[in-house]
């Protein structure tokens, strides 16, 4: 596949499941919204109740390999993706050639029925147009469900890194940070740097609070302690900082 081709695909697949699996987020937002004489205002939940709802969804995911068969995680992603699927497979057959055997419109694509998994006609009209432009691309059948199995990790992470941006601590990302240049650091000397973050907001840490400080970036996998008390980056937390490098997120958030 070549990387031209696969960027249209890949971002109608990221943002699709984007929006499935912030569907919950997206509507509490909605719900905290308050109409003010001078415009929208929003109302807030507090930091750390912000950090406890993606703990509780995060667990639900990373012990079982994101939690959803990719099947699932498709079918209910081009549910919401509409007019933008359509052109990003537009894109896709556009820009590909093959010499392809295959079906090359979508109406002479047959469905397999797929037991326990409902198929709306939107959903069927979309999975056409992808079969279409997968024998276009000259996609070996055989690879796929593995390049799309690829991109739909690539999308789910993503999205998981966008839910955690949105709640992690100012002080977090640079204790992520932190790691990343120096290895390891024991969590003695973790204890001794988190002081300085309780000097600057002595209102919000109280005593105890190192211990759920580090506990979100453990349960979200980005942090792993060994037998010998130290502190290190996970792959995950590793890939993470590429994330906000690559989209440019900054720690100039609170706490």
């Amino acid at each position: 596949m070549a990387k031209g081709t696969a960027l249209p695909l890949f971002a109608f697949l990221g943002g699709a499941t984007f929006l499935f699996l912030f569907r919950s987020e997206l509507r509490d937002l909605i719900n905290r919204l308050r109409k003010l004489p001078t415009g929208i205002e929003l109302d807030p939940a507090t930091p750390k109740v912000e950090q406890r709802k993606v703990e509780r969804a995060a667990s639900k995911f990373w012990p079982k390999f994101f939690g959803m068969p990719g099947a699932v995680i498709f079918d209910a992603a081009a549910a919401f993706a509409g007019p933008m699927a359509a052109a990003a497979v537009g894109a896709i057959a556009r820009t590909a050639s093959s010499n392809s055997s295959g079906p090359t419109e979508p109406g002479e694509v047959k469905l397999k029925d797929l037991p326990g998994l409902d198929r709306s006609q939107a959903i069927g009209d979309l999975e056409r147009l992808l079969h279409v432009a997968l024998e276009k691309e000259g996609v070996p059948q055989e690879d796929r469900v593995d390049r799309l199995i690829r991109l739909l990790s690539e999308a789910r992470i993503e999205a998981d890194f966008e839910r955690i941006y949105r709640v992690i601590y100012g002080s977090q990302i640079r204790g992520l940070r932190m790691l990343g240049s120096e290895g390891r650091i024991s969590l003695a000397d973790a204890r001794k740097r988190f002081d300085a973050v309780i000097s600057d907001y002595p209102g919000f840490y109280k005593e105890g609070s190192f211990d759920e400080w580090l506990a979100f970036l453990t349960r979200m996998a980005l942090v792993a302690k060994t037998e010998e008390d130290m502190l290190a980056l996970t792959p995950l937390g590793q890939d993470f900082l590429v994330f906000l490098a690559r989209r440019g997120y900054s720690d100039a958030k609170p706490y």
